[in-house]
């Protein structure tokens, strides 16, 4: 159910999650229909064979697309994409395990290390910094 109204909300916000994340600058070099296959589907992804059955690409192909986007891996990217992604949502006031479903994050501490092996960090450290504050 709760995935069932965070995508209709996203689906309706498509573009607006879209522009989010194409506007940052990490994904500069990421190409749009990456960028919306994404958003329309942001659990699915894991691996390149996710990107290339997405876009109907060749494994090489995939792989090229991901170095042109800025990331040595697919598996780099995706998590750059649901870290951004899991900002956008708590910033327009989503519950976090809500967004956390919504967005595929089955288990934090593996979303953590996601993050971190991509350079990134978890995303409820900034919420922990903003209350501190």
């Amino acid at each position: 159910m709760c995935r069932a109204i965070i995508r209709c909300v996203a689906t309706n916000g498509v573009g607006c999650l879209a522009a989010h994340l194409s506007s940052q600058p990490v994904f500069a070099g990421t190409p749009k229909r990456v960028v919306n296959a994404f958003v329309l589907h942001p659990e699915r992804p894991r691996a390149l064979a996710d990107l290339c059955e997405l876009l109907a690409v060749s494994p090489a192909v995939a792989r090229r697309i991901v170095r042109r986007a800025g990331f040595a891996r697919a598996e780099h990217m995706y998590a750059a994409l649901r870290y951004e992604s899991w900002q956008w949502f708590a910033a327009h006031g989503f519950e976090r395990s809500m967004v956390e479903h919504y967005l595929g994050i089955r288990d934090r501490s593996h979303f953590r290390r996601s993050c971190q092996r991509a350079g990134l960090p978890a995303p409820w450290h900034a919420d922990a910094d903003r209350a501190a504050v």
